[in-house]
């Protein structure tokens, strides 16, 4: 009789997590919830295992959070902070029960969950492939509820739009993915499948998993030759470029002139420097606290939507956008960090990238596996700071789904450390 074990629930969660991704995104807090849950319905004990996570990134986290809470003291809307806040912190502690598991299997457990990861990843390429040539056929379908109004997110400057979601998850589990077949000997698969991975990405519409491609292979290769000093380097500059972000976004063209200078914009990059220096000039007025979690969707509505700068389509042709001056959210993570947290919550942030990139760096993985790591680290930071609400329970799951997967490719290529204490 086979028993049910981690290595079963982590696996169907990382196989699922890339279809799900290109047709239900948002279905990617169920798969996070429902394998927690599976998790501590194994063992309940399973819950302390996080208090064998690193401690010092335990409680940075637990210190985000904890600032987020706090913040009601002084955000602008309570109610909204207030219902936001509880289900971030629960999808937190999902998280960290998943990666605590993922620490935790034993040989047998990662065997299933490497070659469910590996055939739910290249499951995945495959949806998104058919769904790009056919232009979204399954999720017109209608059978994955909420994404039936996906289909009109879609535009003739954007087509494909609607996959976009999906499309930035790609480059997040294309690393342990590809790690995963390296580490098993099979080398040329890994390279053969990031290489379908890049060319089914610059197929869609989103520049964002471009990004995140881009900033991921360059770490790679920086990483690689000599992984614990770069890494390192890396950590520092993560760091200094959050908490410089503000000032940063200050030498980023001017959004009125930035269409007619720099033509190889595209719109969206346009109206996102627009976004970013309203943000700016919203955080100078709060730096230390911010506006509250959650607050930035509070800046404006849409009463507020106005005609834009002049935009370039990508076929060359100049028109004006219609946009309100913060739809929901800045579009990126570090400057959503300082608007709504201000520096505190910045800090924090700052912190927990930096302790998870000295994690990677002090474990005895070999350097490839490093450079991996570090990789989708700064790729999926790339990512998010062009694109989605730092806090969107969907996307904060992805990210801890994927951190769970690389942990448990990572424990796979080399003995475990003994956290920090």
């Amino acid at each position: 009789m086979i028993s049910f074990h981690k290595g079963h629930v982590l696996g169907t969660a990382a196989f699922l997590a890339l279809p799900m991704a290109v047709l239900a995104p948002r279905g990617g807090s169920v798969i996070l919830v429902l394998a927690a849950v599976a998790v501590l319905a194994l063992s309940p004990a399973n819950a302390l295992r996080i208090g064998a996570l690193p401690r010092s990134l335990t409680l940075a986290i637990g210190a985000l959070v904890l600032w987020a809470v706090v913040s009601l003291a002084w955000t602008v809307d309570f109610a909204v902070t207030l219902r936001k806040v509880l289900p971030f912190a629960a999808t937190v502690f999902a998280g960290l029960v998943l990666v605590a598991a993922a620490r935790d299997m034993k040989e047998a457990e990662r065997r299933f969950f490497v070659a469910a990861l590996v055939a739910g990843f290249v499951l995945g390429l495959a949806v998104l492939a058919e769904e790009i040539i056919s232009k979204g056929a399954l999720i017109r379908l209608g059978t994955f509820g909420e994404l039936t109004e996906a289909n009109r997110l879609g535009s003739n400057v954007y087509p494909l739009g609607f996959l976009n979601r999906g499309v930035t998850v790609v480059p997040m589990l294309l690393w342990p993915a590809a790690l995963a077949l390296w580490a098993t000997g099979k080398k040329p698969a890994a390279v053969v499948l990031w290489l379908l991975a890049l060319a089914t990405i610059l197929f869609t519409d989103a520049d964002a998993a471009v990004l995140g491609i881009v900033f991921g292979l360059a770490v790679f290769l920086v990483v690689l030759p000599a992984a614990r000093k770069t890494i390192a380097g890396v950590a520092v500059a993560v760091v200094l470029s959050t908490l410089a972000a503000p000032l940063i976004t200050r030498l980023l063209p001017e959004p009125a002139s930035a269409a007619a200078e720099y033509p190889f914009l595209s719109s969206s990059a346009v109206i996102r420097l627009q976004i970013w220096n309203f943000a700016a000039d919203k955080i100078e007025k709060r730096p230390l606290t911010g506006w509250g979690f959650e607050m930035a969707r509070s800046f404006s509505s849409r009463a507020d939507e106005k005609w834009t700068v002049p935009l370039r389509a990508p076929d060359g042709s100049v028109f004006r956008g219609f946009t309100e001056p913060m739809p929901l959210h800045p579009h990126n993570a570090v400057l959503q960090w300082w608007l709504e947290l201000g520096l505190v919550g910045a800090a924090l942030a700052a912190a927990i990238l930096f302790l998870i990139l000295m994690e990677i760096r002090r474990g005895p993985t070999p350097a490839v596996a490093k450079a991996a790591a570090a990789a989708l680290v700064i790729g999926a930071l790339g990512t998010a700071a062009v694109t989605y609400g730092a806090w969107q329970n969907w996307w904060v799951s992805y990210h801890f789904l994927v951190a769970a997967v690389m942990t448990g490719v990572l424990t796979a290529t080399g003995e475990r450390p003994e956290p920090p204490r």
